[in-house]
């Protein structure tokens, strides 16, 4: 497949860390939220907030066994998103091609999270053009060590 990882400018991965930020820093404040998610999220994203770098796969399969995503990731940690210049989010556009029930997989390489190397997780999709799905790897606000949320809105991907 082709790569889709998205190289964005400085100022998409200031926004993204911002981001990551956001999480913790202004829970409930939707407004601020929304806005940094708006500018700098794609269909699907994938944040990572260890404490160390984590690489590995993401595949999306829809109901009729099309494979709509299959890519690697390669992540800095969460503390040194700032300081390097690939980020602690990875970033794929157009990832839906119509409403339908997707199988999203995460497998990491050589990284465990809470005693998990791998997760899967049925996510729905009603609305493609609107939708994006965030995969967080150990998010403090996300229960669970590897977290799947989908939403319009980057204020709706922290609700529980």
């Amino acid at each position: 497949m082709s790569e889709r990882v998205i190289s964005r400018p400085s100022r998409r991965r200031f926004l993204a860390g911002s981001a990551t930020a956001a999480v913790t820093a202004v829970t409930g404040c939707s407004t601020v939220l929304d806005w940094i998610g708006d500018q700098a999220l794609e269909a699907v994203n994938v944040l990572n907030g260890t404490d160390g770098p984590v690489s590995g796969r993401l595949e999306i399969v829809g109901a009729d066994g099309t494979v709509v995503l299959d890519e690697r990731f390669d992540l800095v940690s969460s503390d040194s998103a700032g300081e390097e210049e690939r980020g602690n989010m990875a970033f794929y556009e157009n990832v839906w091609p119509t409403a339908d029930d997707y199988e999203a997989t995460i497998e990491l390489d050589e990284t465990e999270i809470d005693g998990h190397t791998s997760a899967t997780e049925r996510v729905s999709i009603t609305t493609p053009d609107e939708e994006m799905l965030l995969v967080a790897l150990e998010a403090d606000d996300l229960t669970g060590p590897i977290a799947f949320r989908t939403g319009e809105k980057f204020s709706e991907l922290l609700e529980e």
